[in-house]
């Protein structure tokens, strides 16, 4: 696993989870949860680390994935 291309997947799926955040923040409390797709290239082992990263920087918000060969899908929604 390369920095460059772990580095490069966390800004593209860390942009994604923030546009989100940002969306629900806006929205108060009209908005619970957000959804998103991302095609992607990455190994499994990249995703997972970077979905673990993400998660562990996100304190007031829950995110959840499931990813395939080709697909994150992520669901963005505040901690309870």
């Amino acid at each position: 696993m390369k920095n460059q291309e772990l580095n490069e997947a966390y800004e593209l799926i860390n942009n994604v989870v923030k546009n989100k955040i940002r969306i629900l923040i806006e929205e108060d409390l009209h908005l619970y949860e957000q959804d998103a797709d991302i095609l992607h290239h990455y190994s499994d082992e990249i995703i997972e680390k970077v979905m673990q990263r993400i998660t562990k920087e996100q304190p007031y918000f829950e995110v959840v994935w499931n990813y395939s060969p080709k697909v994150l899908e992520l669901r963005i929604q505040r901690k309870k």
